[in-house]
């Protein structure tokens, strides 16, 4: 609802352990807002037509999670089963949910590249 965003994140400050966390685990709230902007759009792709936008909208969320907490890949696992569950055009709703994920998630990649000169290695190994 407009005019409610200043409400809003005071009390998500407020009443979360957001606050606490903000600048010493900034990377986990933010990855969990965009989990959850993914599933959001899942959501709300279910009430449009047209379902190759919102899947590559959907997967660019769950690759942007991913480019700032490697583990919430699992979130993009699940919405992409979730994804294909409904029945109808479920190939092309897997090709564009893949090309969606590996947008979001280009930022990790091009790191990984420039730091370890592999984007496929990961600082964790």
């Amino acid at each position: 609802m407009p005019g409610y965003g200043t409400a809003a994140a005071i009390t998500l400050g407020l009443a979360t352990i957001v606050m606490t966390f903000a600048a010493e685990f900034f990377s986990h709230v933010i990855s969990a807002a965009f989990g959850f902007a993914a599933f959001l759009v899942l959501m709300k792709e279910r009430d449009a037509h047209r379902v190759l936008g919102w899947s590559r909208r959907r997967a660019c969320f769950a690759g942007l999670a991913v480019t700032f907490e490697f583990q919430t890949g699992l979130v993009g696992v699940v919405l992409f089963a979730y994804a294909l569950a409904r029945r109808t055009d479920w190939p092309r709703r897997a090709a564009a949910y893949g090309a969606g994920a590996a947008t979001g998630a280009l930022p990790m990649l091009a790191f990984n590249l420039w730091a370890f000169g592999n984007p496929l290695k990961l600082a964790y190994g």
